[in-house]
């Protein structure tokens, strides 16, 4: 590990990463448009909004349906606690090639299971 975290103090910042994402203008915007199709710089621009423009990344399933957003924030210098400042995404574009992308609809209980 690069900090001295523990498995718990780990966790919190992650819950805390996620709820702080949870609130912005990307999560809303996958809400609001789930089990449709969109450009894929909609769901950017949405999300850049929550990481004050630092470029986010789509990453993307079979036939260019969304599955995850990477982002990248800051840290804290001595403690490396995430920042509020988001930072570039220095990785590459797994969805770079789709024009839009599929927000999946998924369902809680589909039936499969027995």
């Amino acid at each position: 590990s690069c900090t001295n975290w523990t498995s718990a103090e780990y966790f919190e910042r992650s819950e805390r990463m996620y709820a702080r994402l949870s609130a912005g203008s990307g999560f809303a915007f996958l809400a609001a448009n789930v089990g449709t199709t969109v450009a894929r710089s909609a769901v950017e621009a949405a999300f850049e909004e929550d990481t004050g423009g630092a470029k986010v990344v789509l990453n993307c399933g079979s036939g260019c349906s969304l599955s995850e957003v990477w982002t990248a924030w800051g840290a804290d210098p001595a403690t490396l606690e995430p920042t509020t400042t988001g930072v570039d995404y220095p990785g590459d574009d797994p969805c770079e090639s789709c024009d839009s992308v599929t927000l999946l609809a998924w369902s809680q209980d589909d039936g499969s299971c027995p």
